[in-house]
């Protein structure tokens, strides 16, 4: 029998976005360590959140430096398809 390896994290991400946890960032570019958030996954077919939210769920600005930095989050589009940004 042959099974859709996809098909448990498929069920699982279409059901939730996943809470917000605080976690602390480390620059790459200057070093600086600061609090920030993040969801885990982030479902559009179920939350409708804007650009500037996603935005923010996506990326961390550095206080520092500016530097922007990538998160790394899974994002469940519109269409059902998943992009890890």
């Amino acid at each position: 029998m042959v099974r859709n390896v996809y098909l448990l994290p498929r069920i699982i991400l279409n059901n939730m976005t996943m809470p917000i946890e605080e976690i602390s960032i480390k620059c790459p570019k200057c070093g600086f360590v600061f609090r920030d958030f993040i969801r885990g996954s982030i479902n559009l077919n179920l939350d409708n959140f804007d650009d500037e939210y996603l935005d923010k769920c996506m990326f961390a600005t550095c206080p520092k430096c500016d530097t922007r930095i990538n998160k790394g989050v899974l994002i469940v589009g519109k269409d059902g398809v998943f992009n890890f940004n």
